[in-house]
């Protein structure tokens, strides 16, 4: 699984879409702070789902 930056404590588990032609999803462990000040890590067009690690509660696009 890949992660934000390997000091941040992760918050999320964001899915993003795969390149065109792909099945395969890309899935992120990703920190509050990447993901509201990182435009790569935040695009909610790219985002297929995101789940709060902390409570597990789905978050819809």
């Amino acid at each position: 699984m890949n992660v934000c930056e390997d000091r941040h404590t992760p918050k999320y588990e964001i899915t993003y879409k795969g390149i065109k032609g792909s099945r395969y999803n890309h899935v992120w462990l990703v920190c509050s702070t990447c993901f509201e000040n990182k435009k790569c890590f935040g695009d909610k067009e790219q985002i297929v789902n995101m789940v709060k690690i902390n409570d597990l509660s789905l978050i819809n696009f």
